[in-house]
C-alpha cells in the first residue's frame, strides 16, 4: 500500500517538498553566514580596541620616560650641590673641635658649603624630594651654629674651672654626633633618590612623581 501511496503522490507535490527543503537550507546556510560576518566584525573592533589600547598605554609610559628623566637631570645636579655642601658642612664640624676662633680655612669651608648649597638649592626646592634635602642641609647649618656657641661657652666654662664644664662637655659630644647623624642621612636619602629614579618605568607605575625616600 505504501507503495501504491507513493506512486500515487502528485509530481507537484514532490516538487514542493523539494523546494520548501531547499528554501530551508538557504535558510540556515544564510543565517550561519549571518553569525560568522557579525562574529568576525566583533572580533575585528576588538582587535581595534587592544591596538588602541596598547598605543595608549605606550605613549604614557613615554610620556612617564620624559618626565622622569627631566626630573633626573634637575634633581641630579642639584643633589650633587648639597652632597658637596653636606661634606663642607661635616668637614666644619670636625674644624670646630678645635675651638671657637674663626680661622681663614674654617670660613673658607663655610663658605665653599654654601656656594654649594646656593648652587643646588634653586633645583632642589622645586621637588618634594629636593626640597627636603634642602631642609635638611638649612637644619644641619643651624645645629651646626649651635655647636660652635657651645664650644665657646665651654671655653669660658673651662676657664672659670665651673663644675658644669663636664656636663656641657658631655652636651658638646652629643651636638657633634647629632650633626654626624643629620649628615649621613642627608647623604644617605640623596642615594636613595638618585637610586630610586634610575630605576625602569614599567606600565602603570607612578614613577615620575614618586621618589619621596
Amino acid at each position: 500500500m505504501l507503495a501504491m501511496a507513493v506512486e500515487s503522490t502528485p509530481v507537484w507535490a514532490t516538487l514542493v517538498v523539494g523546494a520548501i527543503g531547499g528554501v530551508g537550507a538557504s535558510l540556515i546556510i544564510g543565517g550561519l553566514n549571518l553569525v560568522n560576518a557579525r562574529t568576525e566584525r566583533r572580533h575585528a573592533l576588538d582587535l581595534k580596541k587592544l591596538e588602541r589600547q596598547h598605543d595608549l598605554e605606550l605613549r604614557q609610559l613615554e610620556d612617564q620616560q620624559r618626565l622622569r628623566d627631566d626630573r633626573l637631570r634637575l634633581l641630579r645636579r642639584g643633589l650633587e650641590e648639597a652632597v658637596d655642601g653636606l661634606l663642607d658642612l661635616a668637614k666644619l664640624a670636625y674644624l670646630t673641635l678645635f675651638g671657637d676662633e674663626e680661622t681663614s680655612e674654617k670660613k673658607a669651608v663655610m663658605a665653599s658649603a654654601l656656594d654649594h648649597y646656593e648652587r643646588g638649592r634653586a633645583r632642589l626646592v622645586l621637588d618634594p624630594a629636593g626640597d627636603k634635602i634642602a631642609r635638611q642641609f638649612s637644619a644641619i647649618e643651624r645645629e651646626i651654629d649651635h655647636y660652635r656657641s657651645m664650644i665657646y661657652n665651654q671655653a669660658g666654662l673651662l676657664q672659670a674651672q665651673a663644675p658644669s664644664a663636664v656636663t656641657h662637655g658631655e652636651a658638646i659630644e652629643n651636638q657633634k654626633k647629632k650633626i654626624d647623624g643629620m649628615i649621613y642621612d642627608a647623604i644617605t636619602t640623596s642615594q636613595q633618590i638618585m637610586t630610586e629614579l634610575a630605576k625602569p618605568i614599567t606600565p602603570g607605575s607612578n614613577q615620575a612623581g614618586s621618589a619621596n625616600p
